[in-house]
């Protein structure tokens, strides 16, 4: 394999990985912003939530289940965020480490196919 063609490879290779990625990196940078966006609308859910349930607690009567429901719903929300925000961290990471090991390979075949070259001109060229 000449080392034009080795190369040519290598950047078609790394053309599509990053055409196949690109969208999918796309897609996961913008849920991440929207993340950092509503961050503090869930910060001020709580903090009013916690308000609420000090007034709720202190006016009586049947206040003790109205404010475990409260803090129930609260609790669901900040659950269904952190699942979010994990999900989205950890396909992050992923796609990274799939365009990392994307990257390595072509390298890694173009090193290997130039040092074959090398060996074989060295003999007289190969067969």
């Amino acid at each position: 394999m000449k080392p034009t063609t080795s190369c040519s490879l290598w950047l078609l290779r790394s053309s599509c990985v990053l055409q196949c990625f690109s969208p999918l990196r796309g897609v996961l940078q913008y849920l991440k912003q929207n993340i950092a966006d509503h961050k503090p609308v869930l910060d001020r859910l709580n903090k009013t939530g916690s308000a609420l349930r000090q007034l709720v607690d202190t006016t009586g009567g049947a206040g003790g289940e109205d404010s475990e429901r409260l803090q129930s719903l609260i609790e669901d929300d900040n659950a269904r965020f952190d699942a979010v925000k994990n999900s989205a961290r950890e396909r992050s990471n992923s796609l990274d480490e799939a365009l990392q090991q994307a990257a390595e390979v072509p390298l890694t075949l173009f090193t290997l196919s130039r040092r074959t070259e090398e060996l074989c001109w060295g003999k007289g060229g190969c067969q």
